[in-house]
């Protein structure tokens, strides 16, 4: 007789009762175990899409291999607005427009040779900021899509090459900087162009050029009338577009520090060496373009005055050039014009006897020639690496009650030298200042006989 009564499922103890497994609570954990395996070749089999390789990039991420997102230049990647703003900051801009240059006509800025600096590359856009008060200033930004980097470095030669060569009556080179930390290369170039019946409206452009990786990037800001677009915000301009668009898979770095350097001219197009269009003064009110013959031999030299009398040939340079620059069309005596000659000798003194010749010559002129005045010298100007210029005006009494006025300079740098002369007559000349800065703008041209320019 049970005096206790005891559930079936309870131990003696009390505690419950672990149901026994029929086989064996081993051989339950083993089949266990193959569900899970085969639960996990089940996933890996499902995921055809990926396959293994998938599963596991799950669990250490993206593959280093994937190929990244393309990031194209869009019109999302060009200047805005505000980026306009700081080529005049007190004034307001607005958005005239953006297109890919195909349609129409195309837009083309002056000096501009052609549509594209690049024919056959792969896209471009054009866009358009005016100001909405006075000053009159617009800004024209470019950017050019190339196939390669050696595609964009002939695009940038091509668009330095269309205002350092530009043949627009009465438009004139300035200056030109280059632009350290900025693309692969970069300058600006400051032009003016003053209007010949209204002074008021005097056009003046600061271009900016800078290639980065594929992509040829140009700004061009116009103002009329009003003082030109500083050369530290028309940099900020510039260096802006490049950083907008550095982020672009054509394009190369994105910008440092940018310094802005005074340099040599960029290569005009014209004849190696010699003056070209847009080196020439404005001249009076003449309204038409300056137009150089082609070189010739320098037999005799149109460039020497009747006190210099400077031979080349004489002198010993080899196979010395001249060239004529005249405005056809000009309603001016036909004595009016520019000539340049240039020669290279066997040694640097040799070129700098030719020099001091001249020099020499010319102090002396009124003394050997009582019609002669000579005045507004300026002898031997040092220039870079060596290089000398020199000046003067010379008026010569041809009768009595006529006499005929002469600027004559001449520059040397290494073993070349060039002489210039400019003709005025009345109605058409100019000041010590401008034959001048002629001068040192042919010594300038003869670096480009010298040695690489870059």
């Amino acid at each position: 007789m049970r005096t206790t009564s005891q559930a079936p499922d309870e131990d003696r103890a009390g505690a419950p009762r672990v149901p026994r497994w029929p086989g064996g609570r081993r051989t339950w954990l083993g089949l266990l175990a193959v569900v899970v395996v085969l639960a996990v070749v089940a996933t890996v089999l499902v995921r055809r899409d990926g396959g293994i390789d998938a599963a596991v990039d799950d669990l250490e991420g993206p593959s280093p291999s994937a190929t990244p997102a393309p990031r194209p230049v869009t019109a999302a990647t060009l200047l805005g607005v505000t980026d306009a703003q700081a080529a005049a900051p007190r004034q307001r801009w607005r958005l005239v427009g953006t297109t890919d240059n195909t349609g129409g006509t195309g837009i083309n800025t002056l000096c501009q040779g052609s549509r594209f600096a690049d024919p056959e590359g792969e896209g471009t856009f054009v866009r358009t900021f005016a100001t909405t008060n006075a000053p009159r200033r617009t800004l024209l930004q470019t950017v050019e899509i190339s196939a390669d980097a050696q595609a964009a470095q002939a695009a940038y030669d091509t668009t330095l090459g269309w205002f350092a060569g530009c043949r627009e009556a009465r438009l004139q080179l300035q200056g030109t900087y280059r632009l350290d930390g900025l693309g692969d290369e970069a300058r600006l170039l400051r032009l003016r162009l003053p209007d010949a019946r209204r002074p008021a409206l005097t056009r003046t452009f600061v271009v900016g050029v800078v290639r980065s990786g594929a992509l040829t990037v140009s700004t061009v800001a116009v103002t009329r009338g009003g003082d030109a677009v500083a050369n530290r915000d028309a940099a900020a301009v510039l260096t802006s577009a490049v950083e907008a668009l550095c982020g672009t898979d054509p394009a190369g770095g994105c910008p440092g520090d940018v310094r802005a350097t005074p340099v040599l001219p960029p290569s005009s197009g014209e004849a190696r060496g010699t003056l070209a269009a847009a080196d020439l003064p404005v001249v009076g009110r003449i309204d038409r373009p300056w137009v150089g013959t082609r070189p010739a031999p320098a037999r005799p030299n149109p460039s020497a005055t009747t006190c210099d009398q400077a031979d080349f040939i004489r002198a010993g340079a080899a196979r010395p050039r001249t060239r004529t620059f005249l405005v056809p069309g000009a309603r001016v005596d036909e004595r009016f014009g520019v000539s340049q000659t240039y020669g290279q000798f066997a040694t640097v003194a040799r070129a700098q006897r030719l020099v001091d010749r001249i020099g020499a010559a010319m102090a002396r002129c009124e003394d050997d020639d009582l019609s002669a005045q000579v005045s507004a010298a300026r002898v031997d100007q040092p220039g870079p690496r060596g290089s000398v210029t020199s000046s003067w005006r010379l008026d010569s009494e041809v009768r009595e009650d006529e006499t005929v006025g002469y600027w004559m300079g001449v520059a040397r740098v290494g073993r070349w030298v060039t002489q210039v002369l400019l003709t005025p007559v009345e109605g058409a000349d100019v000041d010590a200042a401008t034959f001048e800065a002629l001068v040192v703008r042919a010594r300038d041209r003869l670096f480009e006989l010298t040695g690489p320019r870059r």
